[in-house]
């Protein structure tokens, strides 16, 4: 099925409806967003969240060739509300903070000139340790043992599992974040992560060298400061508490806090962790001093898209090359609008 719709897109650029497409959305602007970038073989493990820093720099190679303006997000949000904007603006965001921004990703967004703004989410930076739930993922993806015991890592667990498709390693991976999550210090949990690893027969040490599944250090944060990125809200824990104003506003003070020592200055836009927001939360955001917030929603935004729900295209080393252009340039859009029509 998917080759057939990038025969259907390849005869669409051929014919010219990209770039139609690029004319007639120029007003509009996009936001592009991206997560991790891979240190060894993590875009083969979740191409959705890490991509590969080639790939990306055939993406800003793309932007530059067709002519895209590719702003600051800020700047671009403070020029709507003066009245324009120039045609044809991108703004690209990263979230989360992984290792691989700051020593792959940041080198090709300066070789292209390009400025963009890292959310970032700000426990595992303060504590140091891999990204639990995704490493044991990536463990459990990763093992050629076939059988586990969970009294191997569990104690009283006395159930034995088949790793015969990865929804079960999937679920065994989340199993074993459940227990985890509940042990008391964070030495214990990464400890937790080793042993796991080491049972199932990774060489992890050699993975913790290179900081896979880890988040940027403090320094690396102050480094990219200094280059120019423009550091914003990912919440602490990347968690926004959807029962209570205070519950809510207390992570954001606690990731603006940490931010705030690290350029500052108050940061002031936000992004929702893994796109999740209510209604609530757009009621309460502006007493937080929240002046934007970004979703995981797909589309191009204008001056009647709300601060708080700006649209993004998640993009990621699953994506072709045709499928980003026919985002970037409006046809997607378009088309969908046409469907809708229809």
């Amino acid at each position: 099925m998917r080759q057939y719709k990038l025969i259907f897109l390849s005869i669409c650029r051929l014919l010219g409806a990209f770039r139609l497409a690029k004319y007639l959305t120029r007003k509009k602007f996009r936001v592009l967003c991206y997560h991790g970038f891979s240190l060894k073989d993590e875009h083969e493990f979740h191409p959705q969240l890490f991509m590969r820093a080639e790939t990306l720099a055939s993406r800003l190679q793309t932007l530059k060739k067709e002519g895209f303006n590719v702003m600051p997000l800020g700047e671009l949000l403070k020029g709507l509300e003066m009245g324009g904007i120039p045609d044809h603006s991108v703004a690209i965001t990263v979230d989360d903070g992984w290792k691989g921004v700051h020593s792959l990703a940041q080198p090709v967004f300066m070789k292209y000139n390009m400025p963009w703004m890292l959310y970032l989410t700000t426990y595992y930076v303060e504590n140091n340790i891999q990204v639990i739930n995704i490493a044991l993922r990536y463990i459990l993806w990763k093992t050629v043992v076939s059988e586990i015991r969970m009294a191997d890592f569990i104690p009283n667990d006395s159930r034995t599992y088949h790793l015969s498709t990865q929804a079960m390693r999937n679920e065994i991976a989340d199993t074993l974040y459940i227990y985890c999550d509940a042990l008391d210090k964070v030495q214990e949990r990464q400890k937790f992560v080793n042993d796991v690893a080491d049972k199932l027969g990774l060489d992890w040490q050699s993975c913790l060298a290179i900081g896979m599944f880890k988040l940027i250090t403090a320094d690396e944060c102050r480094e990219l400061h200094e280059q120019q990125v423009d550091i914003q809200l990912h919440t602490h824990r990347h968690s926004l508490p959807e029962n209570s104003q205070v519950a809510m506003a207390d992570e954001i003070e606690e990731n603006r806090a940490f931010i705030e020592q690290i350029h500052g200055f108050q940061a002031v836009h936000l992004c929702y962790p893994s796109g999740r927001y209510t209604q609530e939360h757009l009621k309460w955001l502006p007493d937080c001093g929240i002046n934007s917030a970004t979703t995981c929603k797909a589309g191009l935004n204008d001056t009647r898209t709300p601060a708080l729900e700006l649209l993004r295209f998640l993009d990621g080393e699953h994506i072709h090359p045709l499928e980003f252009e026919a985002e970037v340039s409006g046809f997607k859009h378009l088309l969908q609008k046409f469907k809708r029509g229809l």
